[in-house]
């Protein structure tokens, strides 16, 4: 009974602990050279301000034009640090998906692949990855 009393003086200590603790933040701006699709929309080529709120990626176009998106995302870790902040999508044939979203050093997000990914990833060849290099903001 002792152990267990412990235990959950302990978890309830680790848990406290995290909650000042601020989130892994992403903000960039990246120069994304080809349209390319984020769930279900098809963003076009040009300059997206990228950031993410909670377990969501916002992508908003920088010139002002309203074109915005967001999308669901899972917590990445790269076993590589600092390869610098990144967007990185998969190409099958001409068309192009966000897969990632990494800040300048090991920390990132995967997004949660659509519909059509997921069927074009069972139909294809594998995907090729494509990165496009983000400057943090």
């Amino acid at each position: 009974m002792n152990c267990l009393k412990q235990l959950t003086v302990v978890t309830i200590l680790g848990a406290m602990s995290c909650i000042g603790l601020p989130a892994q933040s992403i903000e960039m701006r990246a120069k994304i050279p080809f349209d390319f699709q984020v769930g279900n929309r098809i963003l076009p080529a040009g300059e997206y301000d990228v950031r993410n709120e909670s377990d969501w990626i916002i992508l908003k176009r920088s010139d002002g034009s309203g074109v915005s998106t967001a999308v669901m995302t899972n917590a990445a870790l790269s076993p590589v640090a600092d390869r610098g902040a990144r967007l990185q999508f998969h190409r099958y044939g001409d068309a192009y998906f966000l897969a990632q979203v990494w800040r300048a050093y090991h920390a990132g997000r995967d997004v949660v692949p659509s519909d059509l990914e997921k069927r074009l990833a069972k139909l294809s060849a594998p995907a090729k990855p494509v990165v496009v290099a983000a400057r943090s903001r």
